[in-house]
């Protein structure tokens, strides 16, 4: 329950500007009450929309999600380097981090879309692209969900949204969540030779 309607304020214009462009402070500047607003915009599970459906036959409870993240590598070095950090299956982050849902996003990311939205004019190929899982994340790891603070977006930035509509789909379609730091356990679901 936010407390304070000014961090919540502050709370939407900061999670806009980290979805539209960047935030104005980092997350390890950010107060507690600051930190607690943004959270009220954490994901939806699906055993609190329908929870006649769980737990389901096959097992799935419906009260986590799996994630995924594409990392796109310029150099070998870069992805040789990446590779021995999470060898052991692990992922430590030491700052939020943006994952989806959809591993077709990912794959996205993993093919440099992330590089090339910012780097416009870049002529570089890249050397590889991975596609990491994370399963089972619970609502405590997650920091919050670009889809359920759409809605504050549209009450406090509808100007600047009409003027990039076809972006804030783009956004909003990724089903992007953002990861508190911590350690994960995680999988390769995919490596790509970048072409």
């Amino acid at each position: 329950m936010i407390k304070d309607i000014q961090d919540y304020e502050f709370g939407v214009k900061w999670l806009f500007d980290y979805v539209y462009s960047s935030p104005s402070i980092s997350f390890e500047e950010l107060t507690d009450g600051q930190i607690e607003a943004i959270r009220e915009f954490g994901p939806r599970m699906p055993a609190d929309e329908f929870p006649e459906d769980f737990p389901a036959e096959d097992g799935y409870t419906g009260d986590y999600h799996d994630l995924y993240r594409g990392y796109f590598f310029l150099k070998e070095e870069e992805y040789q380097e990446f590779m021995n950090s999470i060898k052991d299956g692990i992922l430590h982050l030491n700052s939020i981090s943006s994952w989806t849902t959809h591993p077709n996003v990912a794959e996205r990311f993993a093919n440099g879309a992330g590089y090339y939205s910012y780097n416009k004019e870049a002529d570089v190929k890249g050397f590889k692209g991975i596609v990491l899982k994370i399963e089972k994340v619970f609502p405590p790891s997650i920091f919050f969900s670009s889809y359920e603070a759409s809605g504050s977006f549209e009450d406090y930035y509808s100007e600047e949204l009409t003027e990039r509509e076809n972006e804030k789909q783009h956004h909003i379609h990724e089903e992007e969540m953002v990861l508190l730091p911590g350690s994960f356990n995680v999988r390769i679901e995919k490596v790509i030779d970048i072409i």
